[in-house]
């Protein structure tokens, strides 16, 4: 379903800062991956209240957004399929188990707002592609425990075809009070520039910022403000560099035993590690001890208790 894919992507461009240049490979994948109407639909209907960047330890982005038309407020969030199922935890909403194949190369460029050069990641951004993506509006609903299930299912599936996968959800939109744009005192609009190329959208987008009010949603939605309801998943290619393989060569030649270290699912690692002609005895990281004290430094017994195993693997995810 071509639209309920297209909606997944929404909210996961909702969890950009979709108005500016796209700053990592991933957000440039996604909003060059929105057609011109979800473009259009961004910019036109929704405004960007917050933005909480990836952090490595959360592992997510979050985006909280106004919908102009009616002044609801809602969060989106992307990020690590098992982190966003934590957040979606004790939620009776759907989630969709159709999938249809889509394959979108990634775009430098601005945001939906403009143009602009995408920053450098650091990785070849050309070679990452969105190759399927869940379906929003399958009939068919599952409870939460039936999500989760149906979600690891399929991570395990294309982990191992090599295929990397970002879950997308967001929560229950809930009425915040809003007062009427006429209310804006006009001193405070001129204060706002008299440039005469201000854009009429800009313009209304910076009344309804204003006039927000801090109290909290009405009570009969309180108790759903922080309901994260699961959306789909986005899954994308991210092979290894070019220059890797023979990287790797090399370095065998001259007797060095390379060994793999990665935040990547363990299926996508042991995949990573067969195209890369290395062994495949990944271990997950589980296996090796917590850093310790309040400079996590090392565990004393490393070597005695965990030194074999080290020695053994081929790598650990």
């Amino acid at each position: 379903d071509i639209d309920a894919n297209e909606e997944v992507l929404r909210y996961a461009a909702m969890a950009t800062k979709w108005n500016d240049p796209p700053r990592d490979a991933l957000d440039a994948l996604i909003l060059g991956s929105l057609s011109d109407t979800s473009k259009q639909l961004l910019t036109k209907t929704f405004v960007q209240l917050d933005y909480l960047p990836f952090d490595p330890v959360v592992k997510r982005t979050e985006g909280t957004v106004l919908r102009k038309n009616d002044g609801y407020v809602f969060k989106t969030s992307k990020g690590a399929p098992h982190v966003i199922l934590d957040l979606c935890k004790g939620s009776d909403d759907t989630v969709t188990t159709s999938t249809s194949s889509r394959s979108t190369s990634t775009q430098s460029g601005g945001g939906c707002g403009g143009s602009g050069s995408g920053s450098d990641s650091g990785s070849d951004s050309d070679t990452i592609s969105i190759s399927r993506m869940s379906s929003l509006n399958d009939l068919t609903q599952y409870k939460q425990a039936s999500v989760a299930h149906k979600v690891e299912h399929d991570i395990r599936v294309l982990g191992r075809r090599g295929i990397r996968c970002l879950a997308i959800c967001r929560t229950v939109p809930v009425p915040i009070a809003v007062s009427s744009q006429s209310e804006v005192k006009e001193g405070e609009k001129e204060e706002a520039g008299d440039e005469a190329d201000v854009d009429d959208d800009d313009d209304d987008d910076i009344s309804i910022m204003k006039n927000i009010t801090s109290t909290s949603p009405r009570k009969e939605k309180e108790k759903e403000k922080d309901k994260w309801v699961f959306l789909g998943l986005l899954t994308f290619l991210d092979p290894p560099r070019n220059d890797t393989l023979e990287t790797i060569k090399q370095a065998k030649s001259l007797g060095i035993d390379v060994k793999m270290i990665t935040g990547d699912h363990l299926l996508i690692a042991k995949e990573m590690a067969r195209q890369l002609n290395m062994t495949t005895k990944i271990f997950h990281r589980n296996l090796l001890p917590s850093a310790i004290g309040k400079h996590k430094g090392k565990p004393f017994d490393l070597v005695k208790n965990y030194g074999d195993m080290i020695l053994a693997a081929d790598g650990f995810a």
